[in-house]
């Protein structure tokens, strides 16, 4: 038996659990309507003017006038979340986090200690509201997709259950975004085939469905027949690594997009060196003020966890890719092809300087830890001093979900 748990509108409902003002009000997190910036999370009161996550700011200040627009705060969001996964580690150690307010609970062995699986999701709903006060949404089911499914049943604040006999016949009557990895486009690519529900999906063989959509064909048909043999992974490591922000003000200031680079750079590399991982790939794209992208890659040599190599390797590769005469709004970088055992080669001529730049890394990230990420700025991210605010967890970026 697998339990899915999901924090309900996790961003909005931390900011209305702390204003008691906000409450029953539409919520917004991700800046303010005038930024060129996006919806990180929105309240179920905003929900019925239809926003979403992803919509741009504009466009839900025009959709829902009455809307508080926040900024948010990602330290506290991390700090809640926390509490959250150690209440599901308490019902079972089997827990797969999938993002900071969703998770799977493996409860096989472990109901008999709660009185069942259903009581295991009413304990875990009480504790961490009393916690939190926050409302937690769970689904149960025999596999991931039949307890994915109960829970998006069940919202808001409630726990929905599929008897493993007539699960399947339900997916087949829900809509394709139910299952996961159909996104946007992919949806759009299969109502152009003529395919709306999961049963659609499950009548097209293997074969033209994996001509269609690629790799992703294969999962895809054994989950629209509701096979889902994956075990949970409670150690799952990440396969990539990305920082990125819109900027404050979209801009064509060399200084300042290098300050951007070399920041979001440093928090990619300390994200790497918390993951254990280290990179061999490493991809960096922008966005224009016209909302045009570009995208760029190269092989970073040896795997590295190194700010001063990342940025190295994506400066020159940024110049090439910004190549137009346009104000740029968006900087990201993103470590590929990540390994977590690797075997160095040491060359005799760059040993030393290797072997200090390790020593000084440690130690930047000791004081960080101990003081604040704040209290070292160094490299280009100098250029953001007195152009973006700072908190002791550093820059302030756009969107609260990307102040890492």
């Amino acid at each position: 038996m697998i339990l899915h748990a999901d924090i309900d509108a996790f961003f909005a409902a931390v900011e209305q659990a702390h204003e008691p003002r906000l409450r029953g009000k539409p919520v917004v997190v991700g800046g303010q309507p005038g930024e060129s910036s996006v919806i990180a999370s929105c309240s179920y009161e905003a929900r019925r003017y239809g926003l979403h996550a992803g919509m741009p700011l504009r466009q839900a200040r025009r959709l829902c006038p009455e809307a508080v627009f926040l900024t948010g705060s990602y330290p506290e969001y991390r700090r809640l979340s926390d509490i959250l996964f150690g209440l599901l580690r308490d019902l079972s150690p089997t827990v797969e986090v999938v993002s900071l307010d969703e998770a799977y609970v493996d409860l096989a062995g472990a109901e008999h200690l709660h009185g069942g699986a259903f009581r295991a999701a009413r304990i875990l709903r009480r504790r961490a509201f009393e916690r939190t006060g926050l409302n937690v949404s769970c689904g149960l089911g025999p596999s991931r997709i039949f307890a994915r499914i109960a829970t998006a049943c069940a919202k808001p604040d409630g726990i929905g259950f599929l008897w493993p006999a007539r699960a399947r016949a339900l997916l087949q009557c829900l809509p394709l975004q139910t299952l996961p990895g159909v996104g946007r486009k992919t949806l759009e690519l299969f109502e152009r085939l003529n395919l709306r529900r999961v049963g659609d999906l499950a009548g097209v063989p293997q074969e033209l469905l994996q001509e269609t959509v690629g790799a992703r064909g294969k999962t895809l048909y054994r989950l629209a027949r509701g096979e889902d043999a994956r075990p949970l992974q409670p150690d799952r490591r990440p396969r990539s690594v990305s920082r990125q922000s819109a900027l404050m003000r979209a801009s064509t200031d060399p200084a300042l997009l290098a300050g951007y680079l070399g920041y979001l750079c440093e928090r990619c590399a300390w994200g790497l060196r918390e993951a254990g991982a280290r990179a061999r790939r490493l991809r960096v794209l922008l966005q224009y003020d016209d909302y045009r992208s570009r995208a760029g890659s190269c092989a970073l040599g040896e795997p590295t966890d190194l700010e001063r190599v990342l940025y190295e390797r994506a400066r020159p590769l940024f110049e090439r890719l910004n190549d137009r005469r346009v104000r740029i709004r968006r900087v990201g970088v993103e470590a590929q092809s990540l390994v977590f055992r690797w075997a160095e080669q040491e060359q005799l001529w760059d040993l030393d300087r290797r072997r200090r730049s390790a020593r000084l890394t440690r130690a930047v990230d000791a004081i960080r830890r101990r003081y604040g990420f704040h209290r070292i700025i160094q490299g280009p991210s100098i250029a953001l001093l007195g152009k973006l605010p700072q908190t002791e967890h550093g820059f302030r970026l756009r969107t609260a979900s990307l102040t890492r």
